[in-house]
């Protein structure tokens, strides 16, 4: 278990999601309800085309709430601007996805620290997060290479840190473990549950692993785009 509180992250209620393939309608998600707490580690099972996805889209703000109440620290999604909505997911939400979404040209360092810069963060605050997120991932002494350079387990290693440096209330995974080796698998795993007990971060990974399943304090599972079990 993590350093889990009452506060609540995410209120979903009632959620629907619809999207277009061809001139077919996909009902990716079906009344959806469900809540995360902060410091929570969720892990979202249930088969491919089970809604996981779609899922982990909306709470990151990555696609548009359809139907349904999303609420974030009590604040509705749909209520807020658009500005508000782009401020929480670029100081509030970090990534962590199956591909990676490094930079090619740039550094593990520079990947980590291109989004701070982004944000505005000092450079002196910057160069701490960096270093302090690459120490936490394991991965200093390879600070200075390309992702062409390194491993798989190594290139999300550094995905990992670019999303531990953010400072997040909430990290979304997308299959984390997917391109892993068992051992690294093993050791992001572990790095998720620390970040949930030492820091009070929620984690949601989407998971077909039975090691994530392990690691996870509750499970949530989808079918057809509905709450199987929760």
């Amino acid at each position: 278990m993590g350093m889990q509180d009452n506060t609540l992250l995410y209120d979903v209620c009632d959620l629907s999601f619809v999207y277009e393939l061809g001139r077919q309608k996909v009902h990716a998600l079906r009344n959806v309800s469900l809540q995360v707490k902060r410091g929570d580690f969720v892990c979202l099972a249930g088969p491919s085309g089970s809604g996981k996805t779609t899922l982990l889209s909306v709470l990151g703000l990555i696609e548009p709430l359809q139907q349904g109440t999303v609420r974030f620290e009590g604040r509705s999604l749909s209520e807020m601007t658009e500005t508000d909505r782009n401020r929480l997911r670029r100081f509030h939400i970090g990534f962590v996805f199956q591909q990676f979404h490094l930079i090619p040209v740039l550094s593990a360092e520079e990947n980590v620290e291109y989004f701070l810069t982004r944000q505005g963060v000092p450079k002196a605050e910057r160069r701490k997060r960096v270093d302090e997120a690459l120490e936490t991932v394991g991965i200093s002494s390879q600070r200075k290479q390309r992702p062409l350079e390194m491993s798989g387990g190594q290139r999300q290693r550094v995905a990992l840190a670019r999303a531990l440096a953010k400072r997040p209330n909430v990290i979304i995974a997308d299959e984390p473990t997917a391109s892993l080796d068992q051992a690294t698998g093993k050791e992001i795993m572990r790095i998720f549950a620390e970040q949930t007990r030492e820091r009070g971060v929620s984690v949601i990974a989407a998971s077909h692993d039975p090691m994530v399943f392990a690691f996870a304090a509750r499970q949530i599972e989808l079918r057809d785009g509905e709450v199987v079990s929760c």
